[in-house]
């Protein structure tokens, strides 16, 4: 009888291993479904907050480097005043006086700042940079993407410019369309870091006229 009660004892232990394992691989595949699943889904919100954020940012440079030149007395006056590959400085008569205007602190019916705007990359902040009034005693400049304790890092920004015939250009007064590139990425948890290109072309329908 003590035999029989060995035997089946054995069994039993070694049926309890088997179920054990069985539970074991259903509990590793499962959880490396859920794992996967959560890190696809934390990709997709990091992709999305960072095209979000990307896209606000490129929409009011657009909105600026599109007007660059502008001014409905003096066109001449205004217009591209530096174009680096990481770097875009252009003036805009916003108020329409004709000249142009450090500061425009003193009229609040004017939403930009000053008549000078500069466009660059910070690589020490990993941040992209707006600045008015440069090498002015008005200047002022904010960190539109990235910069120090942001979890958010541009890691590069790239100018390009095209003439009329849509040939790429370094002569400032030949610009007519400028390419904005900006590399950015953002923290995905297990993923690590995602990096996302964006890219755009502006238009300048105010320069040549």
């Amino acid at each position: 009888g003590d035999g029989m009660r060995g035997s089946e004892l054995g069994l039993t232990l070694v049926e309890l291993m088997v179920v054990l394992a069985i539970v074991s691989i259903i509990t590793a595949s499962l959880t490396k479904m859920f794992t996967t699943m959560a890190a696809g889904h934390t990709v997709r919100l990091t992709s999305a907050d960072l095209q979000q954020s990307v896209r606000a940012v490129m929409d009011l440079m657009s909105h600026e480097i599109r007007m660059a030149g502008y001014s409905s007395l003096s066109p001449g006056s205004f217009g591209v005043t530096m174009a680096g590959p990481q770097s875009f400085s252009f003036t805009v008569d916003w108020n329409g006086d004709g000249f142009i205007t450090e500061s425009h602190s003193g009229d609040l019916s004017i939403a930009q700042e000053s008549d000078l705007i500069s466009y660059r990359f910070d690589g020490d902040l990993n941040s992209l940079v707006r600045e008015t009034a440069g090498d002015t005693p008005s200047q002022s400049s904010q960190s539109l993407l990235g910069g120090s304790g942001d979890h958010m890092r541009v890691k590069g920004l790239h100018f390009s410019y095209l003439d009329e015939r849509g040939e790429e250009t370094e002569r400032v007064g030949d610009i007519r369309m400028v390419g904005i590139e900006i590399t950015a990425d953002l923290p995905a948890g297990i993923k690590g870091r995602q990096t996302r290109v964006y890219r755009t072309h502006v238009a300048c329908r105010n320069l040549g006229l």
